[in-house]
């Protein structure tokens, strides 16, 4: 991939030794610098809307609005080091508008739209044990995940 695959408003730096990209074609891009190595996540069939490294584990979860396509899985987690797709989550017509994780890497939340129902959640995983808590919402949710998790530092 080259310069001209970025989309420039979806830079990441997840760390000091790595770059990442998420692409319009929903594919989840990282450079890791050090080792001058590539690593593509490629599954979402449509706008990406996060990516982030499951910290305390070898997992990283993207989100995207794969449900306007009525496909599964617009919440993905996948092996860091393989790439290879661990777990596909939320169902058709279903779409993630923000991800976050816990400074301790034990929960994963994410707001969740059911566009057609006009339902939003607030999803929870328990990245320890794979319980999954939905919290229903009045309005939809967009940028109340991150500062939730940031309390509970």
């Amino acid at each position: 991939f080259g310069a001209e695959d970025l989309d420039p408003y979806a830079l990441l730096y997840p760390s000091e030794e790595e770059v990442a990209s998420l692409t319009m074609e929903g594919s989840f891009v990282a450079w890791n610098l050090e080792a001058r190595a590539t690593q593509v996540l490629e599954g979402h069939g449509n706008t990406l809307r996060g990516a982030l490294p499951v910290t305390g584990t070898d997992l990283i979860a993207t989100a995207a609005w794969d449900g306007l396509n009525g496909k599964r899985g617009a919440l993905r987690l996948w092996d860091a080091d393989s790439g290879e797709l661990v777990a596909t989550c939320l169902e058709p017509g279903q779409i993630v508008n923000e991800l976050a994780v816990s400074p301790d890497g034990h929960t994963l939340a994410a707001t969740v739209s059911r566009l057609s129902e006009n339902v939003h959640e607030l999803l929870l995983v328990d990245t320890l044990d794979g319980r999954v808590t939905h919290l229903a919402a009045e309005d939809r949710l967009m940028s109340v995940v991150s500062r939730l998790l940031r309390r509970t530092r």
